[in-house]
């Protein structure tokens, strides 16, 4: 995908939503998976990010390099 948006001049957007906004989520499994039930939430969000980060990293290194931000 990334190849072919950048042959097409189309750059490669990735958004990440922690996924909660406050405490009433109407998805509970993913509330408790995302640590939304928590009162302090910094240090779940923080490594989810980190995880999300890496994965891309990983994937798209290569396409990452060619691309403006």
């Amino acid at each position: 995908m990334a190849d072919r948006l950048y042959a097409k001049g189309i750059k490669l957007i990735f958004y990440y939503h922690y996924g909660y906004d406050c405490y009433h989520s109407i998805d509970a499994t993913w509330m408790e998976a995302s640590g939304g039930y928590k009162a302090d939430k910094n240090g779940i969000c923080t490594g989810n990010i980190k995880n999300i980060v890496a994965e891309v990293g990983n994937r798209y290194g290569k396409q990452i390099g060619r691309m403006v931000f």
